[in-house]
Parts: structure tokens; sequence; C-alpha cells
């Protein structure tokens, strides 16, 4: 196939030295310092693409007049600025834009294409309304449609963004890149196609068009990009708030067992009249580690335990060392001091115990008075007690609920432990600008529990 000077480039009997071709290629990358790395730098307040993609329109306008040859350019400069913005330049970031870098680069390939295959050489002066209009539609509307499919396509694919955002999405991510095409690329060809005769007479007219363009884009955009955004923050405030009373309410039955004063102080030992009051869904994810009573016989600092085992599963940690740590035994004291009253249950700090892996992980534990309880001669008294892991109660629940939503659980009060992370990544209780949250407070016994359910 024989070689074709670009449509808006010198012919091929006078190609540029190479001293023209690096400062083609310099202005290249800079137009992505310029236009690209401020726009990708911008935190979106949740799955909104920038309001232009003004680096689009520069890319189409310097491989139209410089040639397809410089497509590396558009590749590398794309590539590096999506890595330099993200807040840590990791390995997912950079294959992150390697990616998006494939649809950028179609997207201006396309529309370079487009304009050699469906626009005559004489008619590339566009001075006549049906090929600007032509040469318009093919390089800032048809051409975008391909950045915004590969992209959505390919963050769905990286768990990146959900799919139920996608459409959404790509209406925005469309909008941006024919916004930005359509305000820049004009005013570049201005500056740098070929024959100058033609193109530098229309800067001033181009330039007060493209600025018009560019107001009523951006008003279009914003207003569309704000309806969405309340849109989707009404969304998530309705989801975060059924998983904030799904997460109560699955702790407030983790107290059941204690809660029911009259039943516990029928019973000699907690047994499975107890154990079934339970709900099966919390016994199913293993929320619950230890499920029993305890008596000490007076004069002595030991304790005689009664342990049943609360999921269906082989046993877990042993009752009676977890009683045995330290940090509980100062809790078991004050619920048998406060005895079998409403409102008299104790619950401890959070704390780290081993699982079944091995893995340590935050755990609770939470006792109640038995009243008039009598399991040895000699004033034996008795607590009931319950263990149970706030991760693998919320786990459950965040999987039913079909969003990216996390959730953040923070010991607020008592005394020692204050401000411990019971459930959550860490970090996850300090709030961002950008990403929207809903705080509860919840009582867990008689501590004091904060629960953030933010947006993933």
């Amino acid at each position: 196939m024989p070689a074709t000077a670009p449509p808006f480039g010198e012919p091929l009997s006078s190609p540029p030295g190479w001293r023209q071709q690096l400062w083609r290629a310099s202005l290249l990358l800079a137009s992505y310092l310029l236009f690209a790395y401020p726009l990708n730098s911008i935190e979106p307040s949740h799955y909104v693409i920038g309001p232009l993609g003004l680096h689009m329109g520069f890319a189409i306008a310097a491989l139209l007049c410089w040639g397809r040859s410089l497509w590396p350019l558009v590749f590398i400069g794309f590539t590096g600025t999506v890595f330099l913005s993200t807040e840590r330049q990791s390995w997912d970031a950079l294959s992150c834009g390697l990616v998006l870098a494939v649809g950028h680069l179609w997207t201006v390939l396309s529309a370079v294409l487009m304009v050699e295959r469906w626009m005559p050489r004489d008619s590339l002066s566009l001075l006549d309304l049906s090929s600007a209009l032509r040469f318009l539609a093919l390089t800032t509307l048809v051409a975008p449609l391909a950045m915004p499919t590969w992209g959505t396509m390919a963050l769905i694919l990286l768990y990146q963004l959900p799919g139920a955002e996608g459409p959404s999405v790509w209406i925005d991510w469309w909008l941006s890149d024919c916004g930005g095409a359509l305000v820049t690329m004009p005013i570049a060809l201005c500056l740098i196609a070929r024959p100058r005769t033609i193109w530098r007479p229309r800067l001033f007219s181009v330039g007060v068009l493209s600025l018009l363009a560019t107001g009523l884009l951006v008003l279009t955009v914003g207003l569309s990009a704000r309806w969405d955004l309340q849109r989707q923050l009404g969304r998530f405030l309705s989801d975060a708030n059924a998983i904030a009373d799904a997460i109560e309410n699955g702790f407030r039955d983790s107290l059941t067992v204690l809660d029911t004063s009259q039943e516990l102080s029928a019973l000699d030992r907690v047994d499975d009249q107890v154990l079934a009051a339970l709900s099966r869904a919390q016994r199913r994810a293993g929320a619950l580690d230890a499920l029993g009573d305890a008596s000490q016989v007076s004069g002595s600092a030991g304790w005689i335990i009664h342990s049943l085992d609360t999921a269906d599963r082989a046993p877990g940690m042993q009752a009676a060392q977890l009683l045995g740590l330290p940090a509980l035994q100062a809790v078991m004291q004050e619920a048998m001091e406060a005895g079998g009253g409403t409102g008299s249950a104790r619950a401890s700090a959070g704390f780290l115990y081993p699982d079944e892996a091995g893995a340590a992980a935050p755990r609770v534990a939470v006792f109640r008075a038995l009243a008039g309880s009598s399991h040895e001669a000699g004033g034996a008294r008795g607590l009931a007690f319950a263990t149970l892991r706030p991760e693998a109660l919320i786990a459950p629940i965040l999987k039913a609920s079909g969003n990216a939503s996390r959730v953040c659980l923070i010991d607020a009060g008592r005394g020692p432990g204050d401000g411990r992370t019971l459930a959550g990544a860490p970090g996850c209780s300090q709030s961002l600008k950008y990403v929207p949250d809903i705080w509860r407070s919840l009582q867990f016994a008689d501590r004091q529990w904060r629960l953030r359910v933010y947006s993933g």
C-alpha cells in the first residue's frame, strides 16, 4: 500500500527534519501533561468522569497533521498521565493505565482512519458546511464511542467499577471525550494544519466558537453530573441505612441469650433452649465463637465453665482458654457485681484472638450474671457468656446487600480499648471528602460503638 501524506500535513516531497519531529513529539507529550493529567487527577465524587477530555482533541489533530507514525507517543502519553495521577504509583495503576490507553489510542486512530477513508482530499479545507459537519461528526461524535465502550468494560472486568454504574459512566465518558475533541481539535488544527494560508486566518473565529461551545458543554455536563451524583447519593444513603439497620439488628440478636433474664434465671445452665433463640443465619456465619455459662466457687479464683458449640462446624476456640485471658477477668468480675437485672450485661473491649486457621481477628466477649444460679455447693455464683467476631457477623450482610459499600466498626467507649477497630480495614474510621458515608452509634451491652458505612 503506497504511503500517503497526512490529511492536514506536509506533502511527502518535503518530510520534516529530526529537530522538527522532536519538537512535535515533545509538544504532543506536553499536551497530555497540560490537559489529561489535571483531568485524571480530579478525584470524582463517585463514578463521574471529568468535565472535558481536552487531550482527545489535540491528539486527533496531531495525528491528522503530523501522521499516524506518532501513535506510540499517544499511547505512552496517556498511560503516563493515568499512572502519575493515581494516589499510589503501583503496578495496579500502571496496568490500569495500559488498559485504558488501548481505548484512547483506538479512538484517536479511528478518527484519523475515518477522515482518510471518508473525507475526499478536495474537501479537507472544510470550506463548505457539509464537509465541515461530516468532519466534526466523524472526529467528535463517532470516534469517541470507542473509549467509553472499551474503558467501561475494562473497569467492570477489573472490578474497579460496579456493573450497575456502567451506563451512567459510559454516557459521562462519551460526553467528556466529545466535548474535549470539539473544543480543542479545531483550535489545534488552526495552529498546526497545512496549508497555513487556509487555517491561520480561521483562528479567531474558531477560538470564539470553541469558547462558546466550551461554556455550553461545561454547563450541560455539569448539570448532568450533578443530577447523576444526587441520584447515586440517594441510592447510597438508602442502601447504607439498610446495611446499618441489618448490622444493628444482628448485634442485638447476639445479645438475646443474655437479655432474656427470666429464661436464663430459670435454667441451671445455658442449654439448647437458649441456643435455639439465636438466628440460624448468625450461627452458620460463625459470628459466635463460644456460648455457655461459668460459675465461680466462693473463695476461689477459678471458674467452672460449661460451653456449647454455636456453629454447624467443628468446635472452635476453647472457652476455658478464652475466659482465661487477663483482659476478660475484670469484665467478668464487673458482671458478677452488677447482678442479673435489666441492662446489667458487660462487654469487653475488642481483643485479638487466633481463629482455627491461626489468623488473629478482633473479638468481643459479653457477660451477664445468672441470678440465683448455683452449680456447686458452698454458694457458687455464675454468669452467662458469649463471644463473637464482628467481622463474621458483618460479612454476610454486606454480601447480601449486593453493592460496593464497606463497613467500619469502632469501639468508642468505655475505658481501655477505646478507638479500637472491631471490623473494617485499617484507618477506615477516617472520613474522606469525596467518599459518601453515614455514621451511627450502636449500644452493645455497656459499651458504645460507632458504625460507619461508606461507599467502596
